[in-house]
């Protein structure tokens, strides 16, 4: 029972949403889909923490403000200040900081607010800093005023420093419920928290999205063939497999190979790229270096488009074949298989675990194993096999859909303060069985993702030490400059080391160890 005469409540939501010259479309999507399941249960009083108040709100009808200012290209140090910055004047309600600064009006929002919501995304990571800062900010604010805070279809980690595990754990155990989207993102937050946290297995919360006339209406206008199967390609690689001039060969290789074995067009469709006419970025400039290497003509680039407008398109092709994670997702939504492709270890963990979802893990291929050949015939067995992938989503879709309702129905049971007592649950089903199809073994996905962040780690190592040498060449004799190419040095090495460490790898450690030698030289020196 809700309290007698309860007023509607207040909500804070925050999100990797809003920007004007950027639509990011599982971001988007997923905070999209956390406000329409507030709305469908009663709530209309929202406010977005967005990257730019005014798109935000135009894109989603709802109030929304400025996040905290940490700059997505800012370097650590400059992170980490004003982190330290805004964490000392939370006490004294931000009251020496300057007027304009956002941080005011995220406070008055906390304070007149009944609950606090962190919106899907992998965004709990060392690799997003900026996101962890401004995610432990809003936790401590919350805290404050007592207003309970929740964490819906997140990814945790892979990666995360030792410098952060407190701050990561603190989010976690402030939280009243946490939905976590995968099982390996579901285990990180027991072994982070020693199993303080509330935390639930739950779906990608895009999977609630869907796509209406007008959205179909606007696929209709872009003519494309009967017959076509959908790719994305990230711009991001990180493993020993392929450099990054060779990831977009081989990307072109297998989509040509897929449009050949397929006899289909194939057509790019971006996930993150700007709205704005004659503007290219992320996905939009990879897609452009697929299509140049690409020798087959039969590949070509899409709009960018919104989330719904994304699942009209995916529900009309073969399949699709990505490198990005939502796909996956959407793909679930409208019973079109996706064959994922893992190019590093944030991408496994978000990929496999959306696929171990539906129990479709065989579609998934980590880098060493995707090859055109390999691709191309796993997509002719899928295509072949069409019916048996959509009665299997279909068999598992009324389960997953229950358990996605049940998990906002206990959401917003806490923000009510409710007395209803929904419990999430997340059921296990049966195995997709696909002729001829022979999935990896979990223990091979297990050990390409260890190499996968080994070799994070072997770049990092390579880049602070090039970074270094670098610094040592320009100072020359100025002593004061030696001291603080030093201290540059040192700390590069610290954050080495910790990675180094979850990694588990003696042999990158031994390479951190010629990183010293370095500092050592530049002690003499200063000797």
């Amino acid at each position: 029972m809700n309290k007698p005469d309860a007023p509607d409540p207040c909500v804070a939501l925050i999100g990797d949403v809003g920007w004007e010259g950027l639509y990011h479309l599982g971001d988007e999507a997923m905070t999209e889909a956390a406000i329409g399941e507030l709305q469908s249960r009663g709530i209309a009083d929202i406010t977005i923490i967005a990257a730019e108040a005014a798109p935000a709100q135009k894109r989603y009808g709802v109030s929304a403000i400025d996040r905290f200012g940490f700059g997505t290209r800012w370097n650590r140090k400059r992170l980490e200040e004003r982190y330290t910055t805004l964490v000392s004047e939370i006490a004294n309600d931000f009251g020496t900081m300057p007027p304009e600064d956002p941080a005011h009006a995220i406070l008055d929002l906390v304070r007149r607010c009944d609950a606090v919501i962190i919106a899907g995304g992998g965004n709990i990571t060392s690799r997003y800093l900026y996101h962890v800062y401004e995610r432990s900010v809003l936790t401590k604010l919350a805290k404050k005023f007592g207003k309970p805070l929740l964490m819906t279809s997140q990814t945790i980690g892979p990666s995360i420093d030792d410098a952060h595990l407190g701050i990561v754990a603190e989010i976690l155990t402030s939280a009243s419920m946490i939905g976590a989207r995968e099982l390996d993102s579901l285990a990180l937050i027991g072994d982070l928290t020693a199993g303080r946290a509330t935390a639930y297995r739950t779906l990608d919360d895009a999977f609630h999205l869907r796509a209406d006339a007008a959205d179909e209406e606007w696929v209709a206008a872009l003519n494309l063939d009967d017959r076509f199967v959908v790719a994305s390609v990230s711009p991001y690689v990180s493993n020993p497999f392929w450099s990054e001039d060779e990831y977009f060969t081989q990307m072109a290789a297998i989509l040509d190979s897929v449009a050949a074995e397929l006899d289909e067009t194939v057509y790019l469709l971006p996930h993150a790229g700007s709205p704005i006419r004659d503007e290219k970025k992320h996905d939009q400039i990879s897609h452009e270096r697929v299509i140049k290497t690409s020798s087959s003509s039969r590949i070509y680039a899409l709009p960018v488009m919104s989330a719904r407008e994304c699942l009209a398109v995916m529900k009309k092709a073969t399949l699709a074949v990505s490198t990005r994670y939502h796909p996956i997702v959407l793909g679930q939504s409208v019973g079109t298989p996706t064959i994922s492709i893992g190019v590093d270890a944030y991408s496994f963990v978000r990929m496999y675990g959306a696929q171990k979802n539906f129990e479709t893990a065989e579609l998934h291929l980590p880098a060493r194993r995707a090859t055109a050949d390999a691709v191309s015939a796993l997509s002719s067995q899928v295509a072949a096999q069409r019916r048996v992938y959509e009665q299997h989503i279909k068999a598992i879709e009324p389960v997953r859909r229950a358990e996605a309702k049940t998990w906002w129905d206990a959401l917003v049971e806490r923000i009510r303060e409710s007395s209803g007592g929904t419990v999430p649950s997340f059921a296990e089903v049966p195995s997709l069985k696909l002729a001829n199809v022979e999935a990896v073994s979990c223990s091979e996905h297990a050990a390409h993702n260890e190499l996968s962040l080994m070799y994070d780690s072997l770049i990092r190592e390579r880049k602070a030490k090039a970074h270094t040498e670098d610094i040592v060449g320009r100072v020359g004799k100025d002593r004061d400059q030696q001291r603080q190419a030093r201290l540059a040095a040192e700390s590069e090495i610290s954050t080495l080391r910790s990675e180094l460490v979850a990694a588990n790898s003696r042999k990158v450690v031994r390479l951190a160890d010629k990183l010293g030698a370095v500092v050592r030289a530049l002690r003499r020196r200063k000797s």
